[in-house]
């Protein structure tokens, strides 16, 4: 009995591990093709987003999407396109201190930093990215707030 608690464990810490590692490679990934931005393969960025299929016949919300991207590859091509992904739990306190993430559970939470600052935090669930930008806020003092994607409301409430 004891040593199929000691597998168990063994199991669901490998699964829990490798849950880890594919988000942080899909968060890797995403920023790539950030880097690698062009209008036309937006396609292409939206499959790793989770955003239900109502949400994806909203111009107004892709547009937003598309939006961030282009900010975030200016930003990205400021810096010579150096970046690292950090799991929440692995970044450095004083930059957390900067970027007061407010979200329920910062197990699937990923940040993009470049030049020593956070540029933005992506968050993960069932395989796909459920956040990558927040809304904007009055001073470095106050919480950033995750924008959830498919919760996002903008124009109409039936889009």
């Amino acid at each position: 009995m004891k040593y199929y608690i000691i597998i168990l464990l063994i199991t669901v810490f490998n699964v829990s591990k490798a849950q880890i590692n594919s988000n942080a490679k899909m968060t890797d990934v995403f920023v790539k093709m950030i880097i690698d931005y062009d209008s036309s393969k937006m396609n292409e960025i939206y499959e790793f987003l989770s955003i239900s299929d109502k949400k994806i016949d909203n111009d107004k919300l892709l547009g937003v999407i598309e939006l961030y991207v282009n900010v975030y590859n200016q930003h990205l091509k400021q810096f010579d396109m150096k970046y690292r992904v950090y799991q929440h739990h692995l970044i450095d306190e004083s930059l957390l201190s900067r970027y007061r993430l407010q979200y329920k559970n910062y197990d699937n939470v990923y940040y993009v930093v470049c030049n020593d600052m956070i540029m933005t935090h992506v968050i993960c669930e069932n395989d796909k990215i459920i956040s990558f930008f927040s809304g904007l806020r009055k001073g470095s003092k106050k919480p950033v707030i995750p924008i959830i994607l498919d919760e996002f409301i903008i124009g109409d409430k039936d889009n």
